[in-house]
């Protein structure tokens, strides 16, 4: 059958059944109904049904697409939000019917139905999205075997994947990650460091909500040709919304499962998902853990979490810093210092990281405002940006940098006197925090202030590398930076954590959980 005669045949298929699902959708109910359905029908089987009836209409959409031109994500994008919409449509007609009532849980039944038939199709007759890039399934240093990262970020402002990456590579395996550049205008290959970045556009922003599922599946509709053309011997998660593609592109190439927990991705959703989509990815988190080869994760405290969720083998990889990246020549500085305006003796407290509201910036920058004592320096980007920006404004004494480039980071750190590192207990996912934060500071051989929670606090607690404070107020703060200006707190001993959280630490545990992968 000709391209145009198969179009034609998977249109009329398309619209005709399209018109029959209208139909049998705006038919009465109740006594007015020409169709007396069977009571015994349940409505659980009623949900089936339109599981099913909307899946055959995406099938028909797509295969109508396919037959007419090369579908591209966009246009998998957009026959979804059709079909979706479609089915809201005649969904909320219903309320004009006789007989009949707009129901959520069939609206969401479409949905579902719409999603199973896209799955489908991807399955069993490809997309054939074609990804235009010099890509071979040999990386630079190709050895002991080719590994595929998978991240939902564009990999050069990820210290973890790039760390991680660069380790795999020098003990020879081939490593290539894919990542999701969603402000590019093509997609890129990079060389660096012996390993591979493969960077895919896909025009999004973070911060979506519910409407975000639908770029990542096309990122995850652009990343499988390339997985499958690497033809990875194991793949490499990075947190939960790239598993189930990973745990998808396992099974159909043979490959061993590696899933990377950056953080409790979905405690890390409460506040910006609605519950029920948190609950969501409990449920994905649950059943796709156990299911992975080598999981992962942070700190110890994830760790228990995941074993507790059946996880096979799990191992702690913290974002460990190497002490020599945080030693620069006393002239380079005080050249620094004097950058920053850290003049007068003071003492330099410092905090460059997300300016999230969680993370009690504002009580900080109360108890140190005014203060001819110390120095406050703020580098980031985020919700509170503004409010250091007044407050930097208002106190010759606070400097904020704005966004900082990671290759400065170290050398400020090493300027400063003490880190801060503030979060609000009551959110879900600091139970589990262990942020790069502490660790550099760490490795600088600077105390850190935070408050009591998560691994960091027993961390601060069992190594005495800082300080807790109550950073809920101004008060709290200034209690804490009290302790840490006694001339004993800026002089604590620094080897004993950085023996235990060195960065050829972490490469020996990642290397070991490969050889067991």
């Amino acid at each position: 059958m000709s391209r145009r005669r198969s179009a034609r045949f998977w249109s009329g298929c398309l619209l005709a059944y399209a018109i029959l699902l209208a139909a049998v959708s705006l038919l009465p109910g109740g006594d007015a109904a020409p169709l007396k359905w069977d009571s015994s029908i349940t409505p659980t089987m009623q949900d089936i049904g339109h599981v099913l009836a909307y899946a055959i209409l995406a099938l028909l959409a797509l295969g109508m697409a396919r037959a007419s031109h090369r579908l591209s994500v966009a246009g998998v994008v957009l026959i979804f939000v059709a079909c979706c919409g479609l089915g809201a449509l005649l969904e909320a007609g219903q309320w004009f019917i006789p007989g009949r009532t707009c129901s959520p849980s069939d609206a969401l039944a479409n949905v579902a139905g719409v999603a199973a038939g896209t799955l489908f199709f991807w399955a069993f007759r490809g997309f054939r999205i074609h990804v235009d890039l010099p890509i071979t399934q040999d990386a630079p240093g190709a050895g002991k075997a080719r590994v595929c990262m998978l991240v939902t970020n564009d990999v050069v402002d990820d210290p973890r994947v790039l760390f991680e990456a660069e380790a795999l590579a020098q003990a020879g395996y081939a490593v290539t990650v894919i990542g999701w550049d969603r402000t590019a205008d093509a997609d890129h290959v990079l060389d660096r460091n012996g390993f591979r970045i493969v960077q895919l556009k896909l025009r999004s922003t973070h911060g979506r909500g519910l409407t975000q599922p639908f770029f990542l599946a096309g990122f995850w509709l652009r990343a499988w040709p390339v997985v499958r053309q690497i033809n990875p011997q194991v793949i490499h998660c990075h947190d939960l919304d790239t598993l189930p593609l990973g745990r998808w592109a396992s099974r159909r190439l043979g490959a061993k499962l590696v899933f990377d927990a950056h953080e409790n991705f979905p405690d890390m959703m409460v506040g910006h998902l609605p519950t029920f989509a948190v609950n969501c990815l409990r449920r994905v988190e649950r059943r796709l853990a156990p299911r992975c080869d080598t999981l992962i994760t942070v700190g110890e405290l994830l760790a228990e979490f995941y074993r507790s969720l059946g996880a096979r083998r799990v191992v702690v990889v913290g974002n460990w810093k190497d002490p020599a990246d945080f030693k620069f020549p006393p002239e380079e500085i005080a050249r620094t210092r004097a950058e920053l305006g850290i003049h007068n003796g003071r003492l330099a407290v410092c905090y460059i990281a997300n300016l999230g509201r969680e993370r009690r910036i504002e009580p900080l920058l109360q108890a140190v405002g005014g203060d001819s004592r110390f120095m406050c320096v703020i580098g980031g980007d985020g919700p509170q940006a503004d409010l250091v920006r007044q407050y930097a404004a208002r106190h010759d004494n606070i400097r904020y940098l704005g966004r900082v480039p990671p290759r400065d980071v170290p050398r400020i750190t090493a300027a400063c006197d003490i880190l801060y590192y503030g979060f609000d207990e009551t959110n879900p996912n600091a139970r589990w925090s262990a942020p790069n934060k502490l660790f550099e500071a760490i490795a600088a051989g600077k105390p850190i202030l935070t408050g009591d929670f998560g691994e960091i606090g027993d961390t601060v607690r069992k190594t005495g590398c800082g300080a807790i404070a109550d950073t809920r107020d101004a008060e709290g703060i200034a209690q804490g930076l009290a302790k840490l200006t006694d001339p004993d707190g800026l002089k604590y001993c620094t080897h004993p954590a950085q023996d235990l959280y060195s960065r050829r630490e972490a490469v020996r545990r990642l290397i070991g959980a490969y050889a067991k992968t």
